[in-house]
């Protein structure tokens, strides 16, 4: 009854890069002729040819694939044809329930030429160990791929298929990022009004009013096709604020080169995860940056503090996020109040309406009375900027009180000789507990007390290393400290990008109820150095 049977034949042909290096007998043209040949000879009649070319075999949603299935659902084939078992697919789970369920349920008979496999018959028993072998091998492929990616990540080669925002690849090298001095104006623009305490809302819509496009619409009109549907004028200049903090969440800007953000969770899959930033892989030093380590730096920890303008108050809250009360540690919210028919805005802990009455503490200070201190302050410390003496004074005195040892390099030293004296007689003792000359216990006795004196001498070559590098550590920080105040020297105003630039913290100190008018202690720690004034 089948030997009489009429069939319609689908040729189905798939080729994906991991097959590109297999050479020609698995190219598409050599796979259609193959198939075309084989229906000839054996008097099939050709329905239609089915390609799916640069198309994985993990991935069954392929687009002539699933042309294919439609037909065979509609009745117009009743026969499938492929050069072997792994041009259908390399998915041993998703191939065999096509080879052994779907095809016989649809009662559609199928043929891998090269492996011998025909439904019709019964000596399919090999086609499992095939589909198998074959899913074996996607597997092994994308693991040698994801090792040579990351091996590549690791030596600080730029390995993504576009570059950030900002960036464009090298035409010669590829593995390589320059700066496009259109994109990374913007980029520096985000970065400078971050600095300002600007959020990212506020950022986007100046984006936005602006007539910026927006990373995707840029590509687009750099010619990548991927992105054309975003290059319009309804939406290529509309910014959102997720755009705005993945530009700021990338160290990519400082000349480092970032891979492994993301992560795909399965080779059968394309779905990709988001990696926790400690599974990133940063080098820096690579690129030409847009934007300074300490800037970057200074950014993430806005975003961590959740710094940015706010419109509720009568007053621009510029110490957001920086006021604490010296009593508890906790940040001083702004809040209002009137008095005397006055609104008044001030700083109180935020820690005040969920103590004890007996815990409560009055730590407060007017916002008229803070700015007015923190001005009066951060003009005497510009003056010690004006004066080289008394930097250099200053430099001198942090590092005395940080109790940096002279005697650094020669503690170092006898710590590095020990330390490779304690590897010879480890590898003494190796030999003796090998050449039975010792006992087991005697070995694991001594071994242990080899390697907790290791231990304890690594940690404290860590420390003195620390210390050592600290003189070095206090000028540049002073440098860089010295530069950032010597743009804000002789401000009329203070601003947000002045306070938040300089300034680390403001503690303020327990002093009574609201009502009472007493001296504060205020403490300004200014960044880089936490110098307290």
């Amino acid at each position: 009854m089948e030997q009489k049977r009429i069939y319609k034949t689908a040729i189905y042909c798939r080729l994906s890069q991991d097959d590109g290096n297999a050479g020609d007998s698995s190219s598409i043209q050599t796979q259609k002729m193959m198939l075309e040949k084989y229906c000839k000879d054996n008097n099939f009649n050709i329905y239609d040819s089915y390609i799916d070319d640069g198309f994985s075999g993990t991935n069954f949603n392929r687009p002539s694939f699933q042309r294919l299935l439609k037909d065979i659902e509609n009745g117009k084939i009743n026969l499938v044809i492929t050069k072997d078992l792994s041009r259908l697919g390399r998915d041993y789970i998703m191939t065999g329930y096509y080879t052994e369920i779907y095809f016989s349920d649809k009662n559609v008979r199928y043929i891998a030429i090269s492996d011998n496999i025909d439904t019709l018959k019964n000596d399919n028993d090999i086609a499992p160990f095939k589909n198998i072998l074959n899913d074996m091998y996607v597997r092994d492929i994308s693991r040698k791929i994801k090792t040579a990616r990351r091996q590549r990540a690791m030596q600080g080669l730029f390995t993504g298929s576009g570059a950030p925002y900002g960036y464009i690849k090298d035409p010669n090298n590829k593995n390589k990022l320059l700066v496009e001095p259109e994109t990374a104006a913007v980029v520096k623009r985000v970065f400078d009004l971050r600095l300002s305490g600007y959020g990212a809302v506020y950022i986007a819509k100046q984006l936005t009013q602006d007539k910026i496009l927006i990373p995707s619409a840029m590509k687009a009109k750099a010619g990548d096709t991927r992105f054309q549907r975003y290059f319009d004028d309804s939406t290529s200049y509309l910014w959102a604020d997720g755009m705005v903090n993945i530009i700021i969440d990338n160290p990519a800007y400082t000349g480092a080169t970032v891979s492994s953000r993301q992560e795909i969770i399965s080779y059968k899959t394309k779905k990709c995860i988001n990696n926790k930033k400690e599974k990133w892989i940063v080098v820096p030093n690579t690129h030409e940056a847009i934007i300074t380590t300490e800037e970057f730096e200074r950014v993430q920890k806005l975003k961590e503090e959740r710094h940015a303008v706010k419109t509720r108050h009568e007053v621009d809250n510029l110490f957001k996020g920086l006021i604490r009360c010296s009593d508890c540690g906790a940040r001083m919210g702004l809040t209002s109040r009137v008095r005397r028919g006055k609104l008044v805005s001030y700083y109180r802990c935020s820690t005040f309406a969920t103590r004890n009455t007996e815990e409560k503490h009055w730590t407060t200070i007017k916002y008229e009375d803070i700015k007015e201190i923190v001005s009066t302050r951060l003009r005497e410390f510009f003056a010690l900027f004006k004066d080289d003496d008394k930097l250099i004074l200053a430099v001198q005195k942090k590092i005395e009180d940080s109790n940096i040892s002279v005697d650094c390099e020669k503690e170092l030293a006898k710590i590095e000789a020990r330390q490779k004296t304690l590897g010879n007689i480890t590898k003494k003792v190796y030999d003796d507990y090998f050449e039975s000359k010792i006992s087991e216990n005697t070995y694991q006795d001594l071994i242990k007390r080899y390697e907790s004196e290791q231990s304890d001498l690594k940690a404290k070559h860590d420390s003195l290393s620390a210390e050592k590098n600290k003189k070095r550590n206090y000028i540049d920080d002073f440098q860089k400290l010295k530069t950032l105040v010597n743009s804000f020297l002789d401000f009329k105003e203070l601003t947000q990008e002045m306070v938040y630039n300089l300034i680390d913290k403001i503690e303020i100190e327990n002093i009574g109820a609201f009502r009472q008018r007493q001296q504060r202690i205020i403490k300004i720690t200014y960044r880089f150095l936490e110098i307290e004034m």
